[in-house]
C-alpha cells in the first residue's frame, strides 16, 4: 500500500498490490498483483489478480475477472462483471441493466464470462438533454463565462440540498458518486 488509501472493514488484499489515491469499502477481494490508482470501490466487490484499475469508480458486487484494465473516467454499475482480460477505453460506462428492450451483451466490451451493457444515450435531441440538466449546468453563448453561471443561493437552493460539501472545489451527490466541480 502507497499513500492516501482508505481500507473498511472485512477487506482481503492480495500480496504485490499497489495502491494509491483509492478507498475500498467494506468485504472487498483484491487479489495479487493489482494495481488500483485514484479509484472508488464500493462494497463486496471482487478484483482478482493482476488487474489495473485507473481513476475509475467500481460499484456495488462487481466483478473483475483476471487481467483486465479499467481505464480512467469508466463507471462501473452495481452487479457488473468484466473480463477476463478485458481492456475498457477511457470513460466507458457499463451498466447491470439493458438500457432498452433487445440490447444484448456485447462480449467484445465485457469479455466471454462478462455481464454488464455499455450504457446507451437513448435520445439524440440535443434540447431534450438541455432540458433535463439542472438550470445551472446549462451554460449560454453570449457574453463571458462568468456572466453565463448565476451565483444566486436562491436559485441553487433546493438542487444543492442534496450535496454535501467537502470544500470548496469538490461536491459528492449523496445518492451516486462524487465529481470535481
Amino acid at each position: 500500500m502507497e499513500r492516501n488509501v482508505v481500507l473498511s472493514q472485512n477487506c482481503i488484499i492480495g500480496s504485490q498490490v499497489h495502491l494509491e489515491n483509492c478507498t475500498i469499502e467494506t468485504n472487498c477481494i483484491i487479489g495479487n498483483g493489482v494495481r488500483i490508482d485514484a479509484s472508488y470501490i464500493l462494497n463486496g466487490s471482487t478484483i482478482e489478480d493482476d488487474c489495473q484499475l485507473n481513476a475509475c469508480m467500481i460499484g456495488k458486487n462487481v466483478k473483475v475477472k483476471k487481467g483486465t484494465v479499467v481505464d480512467k473516467g469508466c463507471l462501473i454499475a452495481n452487479d457488473v462483471t468484466l473480463g477476463p482480460n478485458v481492456k475498457l477505453a477511457p470513460y466507458t460506462f457499463i451498466e447491470s441493466e439493458p438500457a432498452k428492450d433487445g440490447q444484448k451483451i456485447d462480449v467484445t466490451l465485457v469479455g466471454n464470462e462478462g455481464k454488464g451493457y455499455k450504457w446507451l444515450q437513448l435520445s439524440d435531441d440535443e434540447s431534450e438533454k438541455e432540458e433535463s440538466l439542472p438550470d445551472y449546468w446549462v451554460v449560454e453563448s453570449s457574453g463571458s463565462e462568468e456572466d453565463n453561471f448565476s451565483s444566486s443561493e436562491e436559485e441553487h437552493s433546493e438542487e444543492e440540498n442534496q450535496f454535501e460539501t467537502f470544500d470548496d472545489d469538490f461536491k459528492c451527490n449523496v445518492n451516486t458518486i462524487c465529481f470535481a466541480v
